[in-house]
């Protein structure tokens, strides 16, 4: 099958952030916003992602998009597949003439009612300062890495995770909340039953993804190292030896007396874990054993595998959004992405200085390069 080339036309922006209405026409290989911390060019890459993906990311919940004294966000995008020029919508808040609070989605005007429905119509990667939490931090941010990337290439996923997340919800409210009664076993059965398909659904998806994945890690971790570097990917469930609905529910059968006891569900997939490791050896993981140097790497390297995964797999080539990254990479490490760069279809990247990317451009293979300068939420266009 044909990869199906993505490239953002245009993007307007409605009490978006700090923007009360703000359009800029996209239609460049390489676009560079620049300007002033604080100036609102994050906050462009992070609608531009929204309309991929429906989260923020920089993990901030819808209400918080909203600008100041307005009662609603909107983000409206053009983007060209192939020779088709799409539009999405996304909206949040109270629009006007409506009392409640709604989130609306369109694609091509026509309304869409399911999140699955609208996520992955657009693909982006985005590279931020922040990925190396990924590397560096907890199970759960590994987890959402996780679920973003299968999110935006398959739609049954996002399903079963949200059947998951209300069902843990349901059972998680069960357990605290029965501490002088026995629990009713036959509600707590029923919520199981909802909550074991979806969770086998989630946990084949997460090992068939590790397999796919690690390949496109381990590249990229040698290109930006020059092969000084060798690390692995290891997925660690929390439900061992899966292959049945009934050995889900005898987990959980043997794990409910500590649920019970800690008033909290002691296994399942919100407790799987994403380990990176030195070869063979899970024990020794890079949060503990990398320099930052090499976290760095990591990090860098696991987004340009996000990349490879999610155009093979949806067939569609994702367009980079690139958040003030250039700057903090060293000479080998930028020049290793200069050629991953030079590979791949549209980028939007976000610096505060454009003086110290003279190499950048002049070694950047592209057809089209555009510089605009965002200031007080003005958009000016550079030469």
């Amino acid at each position: 099958m044909t990869d199906l080339l993505l490239r953002l036309k245009k993007i307007n922006l409605t009490n978006f952030r700090i923007y009360s209405n703000i359009e800029i026409k996209t239609d460049y290989d390489i676009l560079f916003l620049t300007g002033p911390n604080g100036a609102g060019k994050t906050s462009i890459l992070e609608a531009i992602s929204m309309a991929g993906t429906l989260r923020s990311f920089r993990k901030c919940v819808d209400k918080d998009m909203i600008k100041w004294n307005s009662d609603f966000y909107a983000v409206d995008i053009d983007f060209l597949e192939n020779k088709d020029i799409h539009n999405l919508h996304l909206g949040y808040g109270k629009p006007p003439n409506h009392d409640k609070t709604t989130r609306s989605l369109r694609y091509n005007k026509e309304k869409l009612n399911k999140i699955s429905d609208f996520v992955g119509k657009f693909q982006t990667v985005v590279f931020s300062p922040d990925d190396i939490e990924i590397i560096d931090t907890t199970p759960a941010e590994r987890r959402r890495f996780i679920d973003i990337t299968l999110a935006s290439v398959d739609n049954k996923y996002i399903n079963n995770l949200q059947k998951y997340k209300k069902s843990l919800q349901l059972r998680s409210f069960l357990l605290r909340n029965n501490r002088s009664t026995p629990i009713d076993k036959n509600y707590l059965n029923s919520i199981d039953s909802e909550m074991i398909p979806a969770g086998i659904y989630i946990q084949q998806k997460r090992e068939e993804f590790i397999k796919q994945f690690q390949p496109y890690f381990e590249k990229y971790v040698a290109l930006i190292s020059n092969e000084r570097d060798k690390w692995q990917i290891k997925y660690n469930p929390s439900v061992k030896d899966l292959n049945s609905v009934e050995e889900y529910k005898k987990t959980l059968e043997k794990s409910l007396p500590d649920d019970l006891r800690l008033r909290k569900t002691t296994k399942g997939n919100h407790l799987d874990r994403l380990i990176f490791h030195v070869p063979d050896s899970p024990g020794l993981e890079l949060k503990q054993t990398a320099s930052q140097g090499q976290k760095r790497t990591a990090a860098l390297a696991l987004k340009m595998a996000q990349f490879s995964y999610a155009k093979e797999a949806s067939h569609k080539t994702p367009v980079c959004l690139i958040d003030d990254v250039l700057n903090e990479l060293d000479k080998n490490r930028r020049l290793s992405f200069l050629r991953f760069l030079s590979e791949i279809g549209q980028a939007i990247i976000t610096t505060t200085d454009m003086s110290g990317l003279g190499d950048f451009q002049k070694n950047m293979k592209t057809n089209s390069m555009g510089v605009f300068e965002i200031n007080n939420s003005e958009l000016k266009q550079i030469t």
